[in-house]
C-alpha cells in the first residue's frame, strides 16, 4: 500500500507511516494529560470566532468543558467501583459524513479513556470540519506552551483516503478496537476486512427516529412555549439536513384527529423558520432536494396511500399515514431535507406498534418520561412488539435529539472503550 494514497490532516505535518510504525501510546483512564489536552481544545474552539457561527460547534465546545469532563471522570469512577480498567490500545475510527462533528466525540471519549487512535473523516468539503481540524492542529502543534509535549497529543492522527479496501485492511489489522459510524454500507464494507483475533468492532448501523407531539397540550400552550417547541423541533431536524440518525422523520401526533388547527399551525410556523434560518444551516435544501422530496411522495402515494398534507408549504412535505405501522419499505423511501411521515395517535398505548425495528431517538412533547417508557415496557403485547418497544436507544425531549450521551445506540462508550484487567489473587488451588 502507498502511503501517498492517505491524507494527514491533523497533526499537521505528521508522518502516517511513523506513527504506525511506533507502538501505541495508551494511559489510565481520565489521566491529567488527556483532560488537559481535550479541555484545552474545548476553550480554543469555543473562542474561535469562525465557530460562533455555528450552534453545534458551540455545542461541541460546550460538552467537552473541562466541568463536564471531570463529571465523566466521577461517573466512570463510580460505575467501576471495584474493578479495574484499561484502555483497549489503538482504536480505528470510521466517521460519518453526515453529522461532521461526530468524529470529534467519538476521537475524544476513546482518548479520554487512554486509546490511541487513527481517525478517518470523511473527503466531503465541510466549513465546519475544517475549522475543528484547524484548531486541532494550532492546538497539536503549538510549540509555545506544553500542549504538543503533552504526550496524550502523540495519539491522535486524523486522516482521509478514497473508498480503498487495502487501506481498510491495514487500518483494520492493527486496531485493537474499531468504531464504525458510518451506517449499514460502511459496515458491510468494513466488515471484509479482516481484523485481528482479539480486535473488537462497535457497529454504528442505520437508524430512525421519531418525535411524539400531544396536540391537546400543544392547543393550550401559551405564544412562548409553542414557539420555542417550533424552534427545537428545526434544530433537530434540519440541522442536518435531517439525514442525523437522531433526526425525527416520523412525527405521531397523540389525540391528534380533532386538533387539525394547531397541527397545521406547527408546520407553518416550521416553514416560517425555515424562511428565516435555512441559510444558517450547513446543509441548506437545494432545488433538487426538493425535486427529490416530490418524487418519493408521490411514490409512497401510489405504494402506500398516504395523503399529502402541508402542500403550500415551501420547505415542509408531509405525507400521512392512515395506515399505520408504517413499513420498513416505505422508512427505506423516506430522503429526509424536510420530509415528514405523519401518523395520528389515538391512545399512547398505540405508539409501541408503531416505532421502527430500528429506532433510535424518540423525542417529546406535551408528556412525562415515564408516561412514554411505561407504555412501551410494559403494556401486553405480542413478540413483534416487544421487539419494536425494546428498540428504542433514547427517549428525550424536543431539542434534545442532536445532543450527545456517552452512551449511544446501546454502547456505553466509555466501556466499550476499555476492557476490565484482572490482577488475580494470591490463592493457590
Amino acid at each position: 500500500m502507498s502511503a501517498d494514497t492517505i491524507t494527514v490532516l491533523a497533526p499537521k505535518g505528521c508522518s502516517y507511516l511513523a506513527f504506525i510504525e511506533t507502538e501505541p501510546a495508551m494511559f489510565a483512564p481520565f489521566s491529567v494529560e488527556s483532560i488537559a489536552l481535550v479541555s484545552e481544545f474545548s476553550q480554543r474552539l469555543m473562542s474561535d470566532s469562525r465557530a460562533k457561527s455555528f450552534g453545534d460547534l458551540i455545542a461541541l465546545a460546550y460538552w467537552f468543558r473541562k466541568a463536564h469532563l471531570f463529571e465523566l471522570k466521577q461517573n466512570f469512577i463510580n460505575q467501576n467501583q471495584g474493578c479495574r480498567r484499561q484502555a483497549r490500545g489503538l482504536a480505528f475510527h470510521i466517521t460519518p459524513a453526515n453529522v461532521d462533528t461526530m468524529f470529534v466525540y467519538s476521537l475524544f471519549l476513546s482518548l479520554l479513556v487512554g486509546n490511541s487512535n487513527i481517525v478517518r473523516v470523511s473527503s466531503k468539503k465541510s466549513q465546519k470540519q475544517d475549522i475543528i481540524i484547524d484548531v486541532l492542529n494550532q492546538l497539536l502543534c503549538d510549540t509555545t506552551n506544553t500542549t504538543s509535549n503533552n504526550p496524550a497529543a502523540q495519539s491522535v492522527l486524523i486522516i482521509n483516503y478514497p473508498h480503498n479496501s487495502q487501506i481498510n485492511d491495514e487500518l483494520s489489522q492493527l486496531a485493537d478496537i474499531r468504531l464504525i459510524w458510518g451506517g449499514d454500507q460502511t459496515i458491510k464494507t468494513l466488515s471484509q476486512s479482516s481484523t485481528k483475533p482479539t480486535c473488537i468492532d462497535l457497529k454504528f448501523a442505520d437508524k430512525y427516529s421519531s418525535a411524539l407531539i400531544d396536540a391537546s397540550v400543544l392547543k393550550d400552550a401559551g405564544e412562548q412555549t409553542f414557539n420555542q417547541l417550533v424552534s427545537h423541533f428545526v434544530n433537530d431536524a434540519y440541522l442536518y439536513g435531517q439525514q442525523a440518525c437522531s433526526s425525527p422523520r416520523t412525527v405521531f401526533w397523540l389525540n391528534g384527529e380533532k386538533q387539525q388547527a394547531i397541527i397545521e399551525r406547527f408546520w407553518r410556523c416550521v416553514d416560517g423558520v425555515l424562511n428565516e434560518k435555512r441559510h444558517t444551516f450547513d446543509h441548506g435544501i437545494q432545488t433538487a432536494d426538493q425535486l427529490n422530496k416530490v418524487t418519493k411522495s408521490q411514490q409512497l402515494a401510489i405504494d402506500y396511500g398516504v395523503t399529502f398534507k402541508s402542500v403550500n408549504l415551501r420547505w415542509v412535505t408531509c405525507v400521512e399515514f392512515a395506515n399505520a405501522p408504517i413499513s420498513q419499505d416505505a422508512r427505506a423511501l423516506h430522503c429526509g431535507n424536510g420530509l415528514f411521515y405523519q401518523v395520528a395517535l389515538k391512545q399512547l398505548n398505540d405508539l409501541a406498534s408503531m416505532l421502527a425495528d430500528n429506532e433510535q431517538t424518540l423525542s417529546y412533547f406535551g408528556l412525562e418520561h415515564k408516561q412514554i417508557s411505561h407504555a412501551l415496557e410494559h403494556k401486553q403485547i405480542s413478540h413483534a412488539l416487544e421487539q419494536a418497544a425494546g428498540a428504542v436507544n433514547r427517549i428525550v425531549p424536543i431539542g434534545c435529539a442532536l445532543t450527545f450521551s456517552t452512551v449511544w445506540d446501546g454502547y456505553d462508550l466509555p466501556q466499550s472503550l476499555t476492557c476490565e484487567y484482572h490482577k488475580g489473587n494470591k490463592s493457590k488451588h
